[in-house]
């Protein structure tokens, strides 16, 4: 599904990924985690997953923490050690985070316009 605006036609996974600001590489780990919604990955088993080092995973993955897309949580061992599990945040959950930045950009849009 694509919107007409003025010159140039957006496509959702433009929207999202202008609104959100995601890189190339965590709209690909997004879009994998997004079709798995239901399943928690470690850095490991995700880079391989996506077919991308670990090392660009566990990046992607910490911005997409941070933007509170995808959650962290803690995993124990066996051994007495643990290790860090990401989960993707549920669609509606997303799709509102999506809609309030497109609020936002929209009322700045209109202060601009305002002011012009």
């Amino acid at each position: 599904m694509a919107i007409s605006f003025a010159c140039k036609k957006i496509d959702i996974n433009d929207l999202i990924k202008c609104s959100f600001g995601f890189s190339k590489t965590e709209f690909k780990v997004f879009n994998f985690l997004l079709g798995k919604d239901k399943q928690a990955y470690t850095v490991v088993d995700l880079a391989d997953k996506v077919k991308l080092d670990r090392t660009s995973v566990q990046r992607a993955l910490k911005k997409l923490v941070d933007k509170k897309i995808v959650e962290r949580r803690a995993k124990n061992l066996g051994n007495g050690g643990f290790l860090y599990i990401y989960k993707i945040l549920h669609k509606e959950d997303i799709k509102d985070k999506l809609r309030t930045n497109i609020q936002t950009w929209y009322k700045t849009a209109e202060n601009y316009i305002s002011e012009w």
